[in-house]
C-alpha cells in the first residue's frame, strides 16, 4: 500500500460516517457473513479535502489524491446529496474488491434487464456485436432480427442463413464455429471453484440448448392471485447472446465464491499474492505498471505455469478487481508515457476474495494476539512470533464456524499477517534487519467504538 492509499483509507476509517447495511431483506439473507449487517464508510468531498489539508497538503494536492483514488478504485462516488451541509454534494465511499464486483454485477444486471430482457429482440440484436466488422456474425444476427426471437431452432437458423447465400454445409459449419463450447462436467470435476469460473469457454455470439424453456407471463391471474405463465419448449436450439449477458453470468458466479466462507487465492497454481508481489516488485524498481505480456511471462517463470494458466490467473485477478488496467486519466496523473498496450497495476486490499470486511478488522484474531502481548508487557512482536501465534490461533479457532474444511498452514498465517498490515490493523517497522509489528491503536479504537 502506497502513502496516498494509506492516507485516504486511514481518513475514512477514522472520520468516515458509518453506514450499516442489513444482511437480510424481506426475511431473506442477501449477504453471506455471520454478522447481522456489514459496515461501509462514507465522507463528503469537502470533508475529505479538509482532513487531507490538515495533514499539511495543499488544496490542489488533495484534489489530485481524491481523483487518483477514485480512478484506482480505492473510493467511489455513491450519491449527490440534494441537501448537503455545505455546497459540496459529492459523497464518497471507501471501496474494496467485493464492493466493485457487486457494483459491476449490478450495472450488468440493470443493463441486461433494461436493454435486452425488456426490449424487443429486433431493437438490440444488431447492436454491439462481439466481433466488430465480422460479416458472418452480422448475418447470424440478421436472422434473429428477422424472426424477432432470442432463441431459434437449428433448422430455422440454418434456413435463414441459406436465404443469405450460405450453402447447407457452410451454415452448419458457421453454427459450429460461432457457438460457445461448453466445458464438459467430467473435465470440471477435479477443478476448484475458481477454475470452474475463470476457465470459462470463449464468449461467442451463440449459446446452444438441448432444450430451451421459454417462460412468459400472460397478464392473467389464477385463483391464488399469481400471474399465469406460458411455457414453450424449444429443443435443439441456439440463443443469441450479447457480451454483457456472458459477463453477467460470470459475475454472478464470482459472487457465489463468498458463500459459506469459501475464499480463493487466485487459481490453484497462481495465487493472488504472487501476482501482487510481481507488480509491487516492479513498482519498487520504478515501474508503476506492467504490460499484460510482461506480467504473463513473470507468472509463467515464477509459478511454472503454462501460458493458458497465466492467462486464467490474470483474468481471475482482473475480474475480482485485484488488478486493474491503466486508465488514460490516471496515466496523466502519474506522468506516464502514452499508452502502447494493456498494462496492469495492483489494486486489491487483501490476498483474499472476498477481501476482509470492516467486521473482520474489528474481530480479527491478530488483534487478540497483540492485546495479550501488551498485557504481558510486549508492544512489538517480531514477524516470526506473530506468524507463529497467528498460525496457532487460526488453526484452532478461525475456521471453526465454517462448514467448508480449511487446512491452515504457516503460509496461510503469513498471508493473514500481510493482510492485517494492508488493512491498517497493525503497524510495522524495521529494526536491526528484522520486521517488527504492533497494533494500530488509532484504527482499532475507532473500530471498537463502532462494534462495542
Amino acid at each position: 500500500m502506497d502513502e496516498v492509499e494509506r492516507l485516504i483509507r486511514t481518513i475514512f476509517l477514522l472520520h468516515g460516517e458509518t453506514r450499516k447495511i442489513p444482511l437480510t431483506l424481506e426475511g431473506k439473507r442477501i449477504y453471506d457473513y455471520n454478522e447481522d449487517y456489514i459496515m461501509q464508510k462514507l465522507l463528503y468531498r469537502y470533508e475529505l479535502i479538509e482532513h487531507i489539508t490538515k495533514r499539511g497538503y495543499t488544496q490542489e494536492q488533495a484534489e489530485k489524491m481524491i481523483a487518483e483514488c477514485w480512478l484506482r478504485g480505492i473510493i467511489n462516488m455513491v450519491s449527490m446529496d440534494p441537501q448537503p451541509p455545505k455546497k459540496d454534494r459529492d459523497i464518497f465511499i471507501m471501496a474494496n474488491e467485493e464492493y466493485w464486483v457487486e457494483e459491476e454485477e449490478g450495472l450488468l444486471s440493470d443493463y441486461v434487464r433494461e436493454e435486452i430482457v425488456e426490449r424487443e429482440i429486433r431493437e438490440y440484436v444488431l447492436d454491439h456485436t462481439l466481433n466488430e466488422h465480422d460479416e458472418h456474425e452480422e448475418k447470424i444476427r440478421e436472422v434473429y432480427y428477422e424472426h424477432n426471437r432470442k432463441v431459434l431452432r437449428r433448422e430455422t437458423l440454418i434456413h435463414g442463413l441459406m436465404k443469405r447465400g450460405y450453402t447447407l454445409e457452410q451454415a452448419e459449419k458457421l453454427l459450429e464455429e460461432y457457438t460457445t463450447a461448453e466445458i464438459p462436467e467430467e473435465e470440471k470435476r477435479n477443478w476448484d471453484e475458481a477454475d470452474k469460473i475463470f476457465r470459462r469457454p470463449e464468449y461467442k455470439p451463440l449459446r446452444y440448448h438441448k432444450l430451451y424453456v421459454d417462460l412468459k407471463l400472460t397478464g392473467e391471474k389464477n385463483e391464488r392471485g399469481m400471474y399465469k405463465s406460458i411455457f414453450t419448449e424449444i429443443p435443439d436450439s441456439f440463443e443469441i447472446m450479447q457480451y454483457e449477458e456472458w459477463e453477467l453470468r460470470e459475475y454472478g458466479d464470482i459472487l457465489l465464491l463468498r458463500l459459506d466462507g469459501v475464499f480463493i487465492h487466485g487459481t490453484r497454481k497462481v495465487p493472488f499474492k504472487t501476482i501482487k508481489r510481481i507488480l509491487k516488485d516492479a513498482e519498487k524498481q520504478g515501474r508503476k505498471t506492467l504490460t499484460k505480456r510482461e506480467l504473463k511471462e513473470r507468472i509463467m517463470e515464477e509459478c511454472g505455469a503454462t501460458e493458458e494458466e497465466a492467462d486464467v490467473a490474470i483474468h481471475a485477478a482482473e475480474a475480482t478487481f485485484k488488478i486493474r488496467t491503466m486508465d488514460p486519466t490516471l496515466r496523466e496523473l502519474w506522468n506516464l508515457e502514452p499508452f502502447k498496450e494493456v498494462e496492469y497495476y495492483w489494486s486489491g486490499t487483501t490476498l483474499w476474495y472476498p477481501p476482509l470486511t470492516l467486521q473482520d478488522r474489528a474481530f480479527n484474531p491478530i488483534r487478540r494476539i497483540f492485546t495479550q502481548a501488551e498485557k504481558d508487557g510486549k508492544e512489538w512482536l517480531t514477524r516470526r512470533e506473530l506468524v507463529e501465534k497467528a498460525y496457532e490461533i487460526y488453526r484452532e479457532e478461525y475456521y471453526a464456524y465454517s462448514p467448508v474444511p480449511r487446512v491452515v498452514t504457516r503460509e496461510l498465517a503469513e498471508d493473514l499477517v500481510e493482510d492485517a498490515e494492508e488493512l491498517l490493523l497493525i503497524d510495522s517497522k524495521q529494526e536491526n534487519g528484522e520486521t517488527l509489528y504492533r497494533l494500530n491503536h488509532q484504527i482499532v479504537n475507532q473500530l471498537k467504538k463502532i462494534y462495542y
